[in-house]
């Protein structure tokens, strides 16, 4: 095919997607269908399903075709096309200047498709009856057999359609979350009893014209007997599924939820006399929850660590604890992955969160006998007993910082307590759990939500997998799209890294963190480092939309940040905001909020480009390139060097760094020489594109005369100076004054 140079506008409209339907939340298949069933909401936020055609494809090589030849002959080859309406078309190797890459050779050079909806195993029997079958478990590469190249028919539906997840959503929040904790007799499903449920949905939902508006509830094993219990747990785990049934989540998660709180339901019901099949299928019209046969992937930085995934019909199943893990894959200062922890670390500790001590749960759920004082600013509380002995010891609350929670009782109400029973304080304590395993959720996985919008993949692919495979989907996406052969891509060793050095040992005060914004990625698009498997240069125009686009939204998230400052300081004054200015404050939240999300999905798909280029496994990303990853580095170390050097000039001290940033110690303040900075606020613009650089900025003009410095006092003075011994200081970079042109607001 002839090939043109590719247009940001193209790579845009690409990356969200060529069809524009919107509020698609779920994408489910079953291999005997020949169609794809798609959930969707609807204008009344209600959740509805469809049946669109499924239209099987799977790239090949060119070994894999000569196999089916050899075993069939092309007559009986074409017979079998022609029986199982199968077509296949050789794919482009040639690039944009029209030359043929010879290493596309033993790549993935042809397309098998289907001519009209057919499901995925007749699709597969075609192979098997043409002699040379797709050898692999539920499409993954099956790493001793590479002929075949597949992905999952979600993946496929939205690779052909264009469609993607989310569209239409500006916030994980709007999506309907379900969460649940479990709290259980031990941690042996066979042994021990679920002692209690709770369950909590993120935002408000409207079922059958009634309003559940921050609705939570928690649901407690009771009776005396053997028998009593044994119904009263199944009512637990029946309520669970009624639940799922009613409310119809988009979402349902748990910390910990893929090990244990799912497979303790499941095994109780065994333990119980019946099975999760019976249970659960009579809300699914059949189907049922059940764990998946064959593991996935959970990717953490360098590592991967199997699970089986919770099925759950119609519904995204994820789990904190993963995202927590992946981010302390990226993260070390992110030391634990217990949701107290990461809830405390995340700064998302709730001001009144109720705690309790583990093993005195059962003992205050069933105290019918005593009350407690509860003190709702702040949930502390204590055990009210008016027989209790005089306490003359100073009042001390029993949450004390970060340290375990103490019990206390006394025979007195203290200011600020009300008295509740041991119920509820237990309910709160689960409630609280159910709190923050949400927020936790949300915060770490609302990037990958946003990813969802641009990646052809499903939500729960994206929550566990790494950023190579990200980056594989798309280019599959664009390679399909554009009738393109896919390299096969080697399985190499590792390459020379980043710089890290340790200069200096020991306890070191005052220091500064400098790094370089998007290093990497402004180092392949600076050099214009890129492969031939990349036929029409496409990456690095994705790269530059992507690095363009954020700093569209930061400049966006900025102008929204004023307004909301703005509005915030009238109201920190005691005034009282117009009914114009109110909307005017709401919008500006919106736009902040929409903004920064969408530059930090966008932050993330940049900065993992380069993981892609260096992966060591073809099979994960075939257009990998040691060559371009051992540039990128090469760089990128003599950036950081002269970082070092910079600096090191100036008097700061390097202390430790690593990859595209360095601590350094801070010169003696005496020694810094503090420029002013004029009071006169223009927009700079460069005189080669005439972009602005960083909307209003505050200009300081720095003019030596013998070490002395002249400020000026206007535009014009500085503009008619001919002198040219100046630099104007942007943010924090001095630029020449002749390679800027300044325009009046």
């Amino acid at each position: 095919m002839d090939k043109k140079e590719i247009t940001l506008d193209e790579i845009g409209k690409f990356l969200e997607g060529k069809d524009s339907e919107e509020e698609i939340v779920n994408i489910t298949y079953n291999y005997t269908d020949d169609f794809i069933t798609v959930f969707y909401r609807n204008k009344n936020d209600q959740k509805c399903s469809r049946k669109d055609p499924f239209f099987p494809f799977i790239w090949a090589t060119k070994n894999a075709c000569e196999k089916l030849l050899k075993f069939c002959g092309r007559d009986k080859l074409k017979e079998l096309m022609s029986k199982y309406s199968i077509g296949i078309k050789k794919l482009s190797n040639t690039n944009i200047k029209g030359e043929v890459i010879q290493s596309f050779e033993n790549g993935y050079m042809f397309l098998f498709y289907s001519r009209k909806p057919m499901s995925m195993l007749k699709f597969k029997l075609f192979f098997k009856e043409a002699g040379n079958p797709i050898n692999r478990k539920d499409n993954t590469i099956d790493e001793n057999d590479r002929q075949y190249l597949a992905v999952s028919p979600q993946e496929q539906y939205l690779i052909q359609t264009g469609k993607r997840f989310f569209k239409g959503y500006d916030d994980y929040n709007q999506i309907l979350r379900m969460v649940f904790d479990l709290e259980t007799e031990g941690l042996d499903p066979r042994r021990h009893r679920i002692k209690l449920n709770g369950v909590k949905l993120n935002r408000p939902v409207t079922i059958n014209g009634k309003e559940y508006k921050d609705w939570a509830r928690i649901f407690r094993l009771e009776g005396e007997t053997e028998e009593e219990k044994n119904e009263s747990e199944l009512k637990i785990i029946d309520t669970m599924l009624k639940l799922i049934y009613t409310f119809k989540p988009d979402v349902i998660t748990a910390h910990n939820g893929e090990n244990f709180d799912w497979n303790f339901l499941i095994t109780r019901c065994e333990m119980l006399g019946t099975t999760m099949k019976d249970m659960s299928s009579k809300y699914f019209n059949g189907d049922y929850i059940k764990k998946d046969d064959n593991p996935s992937i959970l990717k953490l930085g360098g590592e991967i660590e199997e699970f089986y995934r919770t099925i759950v019909p119609n519904t995204i199943i994820t789990d904190s604890l993963h995202a927590v893990r992946r981010a302390q894959a990226t993260n070390s200062n992110f030391l634990h992955s217990n949701l107290k922890y990461a809830t405390k670390y995340l700064g998302l500790k709730k001001k009144n969160r109720v705690y309790t001590p583990g093993s005195e749960i059962d003992n205050i759920l069933t105290d019918t006998t005593h009350l407690y004082a509860f003190n709702d600013e702040d949930g502390d509380w204590y055990l009210y007993d008016e027989n209790h002995s005089s306490d003359t010891t100073i009042f001390k609350k029993g949450k004390d910082g970060d340290k375990p929670f103490k019990m206390y009782t006394r025979n007195y109400l203290a200011d600020g307590y009300k008295l509740v029973s041991g119920e509820y304080i237990i309910n709160r304590y689960l409630i609280d759990d159910l709190w923050e395993c949400d927020k936790v959720e949300y915060n770490l996985n609302c990037t990958d939500f946003m990813l969802s919008k641009i990646i052809p993949l499903t939500y729960s692919k994206c929550v566990t997998m790494g950023t190579a495979s990200q980056w594989k989907a798309i280019m599959l996406a664009w390679s399909y799209e554009n009738d393109l052969a896919i390299p096969m891509g080697e399985n190499t060793g590792a390459f020379t890294g980043g710089l890290s050095r340790l200069m200096k040992v020991g306890y070191v005060s005052n220091v500064i963190k400098l790094d370089y914004n998007s290093l990497y990625p402004s180092i392949l698009l600076t050099w214009g480092i890129s492969d031939d498997n990349d036929l029409m240069n496409a990456m690095l125009h994705m790269l530059e939309y992507v690095l363009t686009t954020r700093e569209k939204y930061k400049k966006i998230k900025k102008q929204a940040d004023k307004k909301v400052s703005f509005y915030e300081d009238k109201i920190n004054k005691g005034e009282t905001l117009t009914s114009e200015e109110d909307d005017e404050y709401n919008k500006a939240l919106r736009e902040f909020k929409k903004a920064d999300n969408q530059q930090m999905v966008v932050k993330k798909l940049g900065n993992s480009f380069f993981g892609s280029y260096g992966s060591n496994n073809g099979a994960v990303f075939p257009w990998k390139s040691i060559k371009c990853a051992e540039q990128t580095t090469c760089t990128g170390r003599q950036c950081l060097r002269l970082m070092i050097n910079h600096f090191h000039n100036l008097g700061y001290e390097p202390i430790v760094g690593d990859t595209d940033g360095f601590d350094f110690k801070l010169p003696i303040k005496e020694n810094i020489v503090e420029p002013k900075i004029l009071d006169y606020v223009v927009p700079v613009f460069s005189e080669e594109n005439e972009s602005d650089f960083d909307g209003d900025i505050k200009l300081c003009i720095k003019y030596d005369y013998d070490q002395n410095s002249v400020f000026y006092k206007s535009i014009e003075d500085i503009v008619n100076d001919n002198n040219s011994n100046y630099s104007i200081l942007i943010g924090n970079d001095w630029i020449n004054k002749n390679d800027v042109c300044f325009v009046e607001k």
